[in-house]
């Protein structure tokens, strides 16, 4: 079982105790200030990146202990079957950067395997009862041009692989959200800017899950329907910046980096 805890959601029940991983005692200096402040730092595995081969999307993977796995950003990628039965997992705990279509499109590969709950926001929830439409032809026509540059075959593979779905999450949130996972942490904050669905994902205050909102060796695209560049500039870029430099972060595409290497 895991535990939803929230100071700002309206989604989600609230829980008279005190989150445990930041000070929230202190008064921000800056409306994002306090999830900068870590009060306990705790050391966290790497977690394991399987890489889609169709998009080059990134998946991760942790083990969080007694059966239980978080898997980030599901994509196509056969070693997340594989990782997460050599785990041998009772529960699989799927939380959603945002809701492009490479971030999500392995989705029903895990929950027909295994026993899976799906975390995101509120406008992902929107999305993914929408993944066999729009999201799936613009996916196409993303690979077509990718092969066109490249001499590939993206689209072929994804298209032989990728199964449509609709899938609704058993959790969702409007605002800033804490997830309690035993003795583990995650912490959902928005940042609109490249999708209206993105979120950053913060595990135990130590690792940050960017999406497609922060990388080390490529530009932010905000052209995408939905994206918006007035609100990366004014909020998901503003939030990155009050995070600790030195924190580990897991980007949609490309290296992991640290953060100073990502906001130079």
């Amino acid at each position: 079982m895991f535990t939803q805890i929230s100071r700002h959601s309206q989604s989600c029940k609230r829980s008279a105790q005190r989150p445990c991983f930041f000070d929230l005692s202190r008064k921000p200096s800056s409306p994002f200030s306090q999830y900068a402040r870590c009060a306990h730092p705790r050391c966290s595995p790497d977690p394991l990146i399987f890489t889609d081969p169709f998009s080059t999307e990134n998946s991760y993977v942790l083990n969080l202990g007694q059966g239980r796995a978080l898997v980030i950003d599901p994509n196509l990628n056969d070693g997340i079957i594989k990782a997460l039965g050599s785990i041998g997992v009772s529960e699989v705990i799927i939380a959603l950067t945002h809701a492009h279509l490479d971030h999500i499109c392995g989705i029903p590969r895990i929950k027909e395997r295994f026993p899976s709950k799906i975390v995101c926001s509120a406008y992902c929830e929107k999305y993914l009862k929408e993944q066999s439409g729009k999201a799936l032809s613009y996916m196409r026509a993303m690979l077509m041009m990718r092969d066109s540059h490249n001499h590939t075959d993206s689209l072929d593979g994804f298209t032989r692989n990728f199964i449509p779905f609709s899938a609704r999450p058993d959790l969702s949130f409007v605002n800033y959200f804490v997830l309690r996972i035993g003795a583990r942490g995650l912490r959902f904050i928005p940042i609109p800017g490249h999708s209206p669905s993105s979120c950053a994902i913060i595990f135990d205050d130590c690792l940050v899950f960017t999406g497609d909102s922060l990388f080390a060796d490529r530009a932010v695209i905000t052209r995408f329907p939905g994206g918006n560049t007035n609100d990366y500039k004014t909020i998901a870029l503003p939030f990155f910046l009050t995070l600790p430099k030195t924190m580990k972060a897991y980007p949609g595409h490309g290296r992991p980096f640290h953060l100073y290497q990502g906001l130079d």
